[in-house]
């Protein structure tokens, strides 16, 4: 990939190591990887239409002639972190978009960590453990998907119901508490979640995909898992339903497991952030919180009749084409990244 070193320098660090030498912005390398990435892709095609250049860490290290100014965005912190800002980059923009209980050391040292930027997106329920140092804006998940893309299956073609899902079990008692006690006692793991909704469906029109499955011998696992898929969108498409269940409860995370449904025309069966209605319209989604078990919420699920069914594809085809979903879109995700990168290139002019 080309670097226009006549361009104003920017690094990107996005901590995955796979994806240095710049191609964590080239769109296959990075969804090879995970969709949720190619915002990036977006960001940097956008950043050089306004002269700006974004680079990975080790192309920065590379370059013979450093600008005199280069802002840092940093994805949570890798071991490029400090060496980049010791050799005179800024940190201008920190951003998380992982759960506490996969990014907790992140999260214990998040006071200190953001002090060092100008700028932290994070989720809501993370503001009150930021310095004081640093400027918050909430992280919106972003979203690759256009809308123009959205071609629902008729609803007599779908099958019953759908996870896709990572077998990742992250639970453990001493993150429990040290983030209960950080970030309050509503924080909690919801793997054990995952398991119980597929003991409950498995045989009964479920089916499981996604990676780490075919090594558990949990029965109702082996049922239900029908291996890993090439494209999520493709698959959630032959589905009326499909379970959409956070890592974490926590104010504010909201990614990508929602969106991917509801861009495939499939109806969200949603746990995990407790202000989820503030995001999604609630007649958009099934919230499980609103069943006192799984047999109600079966029961619901398959009581639903055609005309039912078609109300909530019509109410997520107009949130995705609204004002409201567009704070999770990559364009506006770019706009608020360049807005800042440019204030701050006019600070040191």
């Amino acid at each position: 990939m080309h670097i226009d070193t006549n361009k104003k320098i920017v690094v990107f660090d996005a901590g995955i190591p796979q994806l240095l030498d710049n191609k964590v912005f080239d769109p296959v390398a990075a969804k090879a990887i995970s969709h949720t990435i190619l915002p990036a892709c977006y960001l940097y095609q956008e950043a050089l239409k306004r002269g700006i250049q974004l680079v990975t860490p080790d192309i920065y290290f590379a370059l013979p002639n450093k600008p005199a100014h280069a802002p840092l965005i940093s994805n949570l912190t890798s071991e490029y972190t400090q060496r980049l800002i010791d050799a005179g980059v800024e940190p201008t923009l920190l951003a998380c978009g992982e759960s506490p209980f996969i990014a907790t050391r992140f999260y214990v040292g998040l006071k200190r960590i953001s002090a060092a930027f100008v700028h932290s997106f994070v989720f809501k329920g993370m503001k009150k453990r930021l310095s004081k140092k640093t400027i918050y804006h909430q992280m919106f998940f972003p979203q690759s998907f256009e809308v123009a893309s959205f071609a629902p299956v008729p609803f007599g073609q779908k099958k019953f119901i759908t996870m896709i899902s990572g077998n990742k079990r992250v639970d453990n008692w001493k993150k429990n508490i040290v983030l209960k006690l950080l970030y309050g006692f509503g924080v909690t793991e919801i793997y054990g979640k995952r398991l119980s909704v597929i003991d409950h469906f498995s045989g009964k029109g479920f089916d499981l995909y996604g990676f780490g499955w075919d090594a558990s011998t949990r029965l109702s696992v082996v049922a239900a898992y029908r291996g890993t898929v090439e494209d999520k969108g493709e698959t959630l498409a032959r589905y009326k339903f499909a379970f959409c269940l956070e890592n974490s409860i926590f104010e504010g995370n909201v990614t990508e497991k929602i969106f991917d449904a509801l861009f495939a025309a499939c109806v969200p069966v949603y746990l995990g952030a407790p202000d989820i209605a503030d995001y999604v319209p609630k007649d958009a989604f099934i919230d499980m919180r609103d069943f006192a078990s799984y047999d109600a919420l079966e029961t619901f699920l398959r009581a639903m009749d055609g005309k039912t069914y078609s109300g909530y594809i019509e109410r997520i085809q107009a949130f995705l084409r609204s004002d409201q979903y567009k704070r999770f879109s990559q364009e506006q995700y770019a706009n608020d990244v360049l807005s800042i990168l440019e204030e701050s290139f006019n600070n040191h002019a």
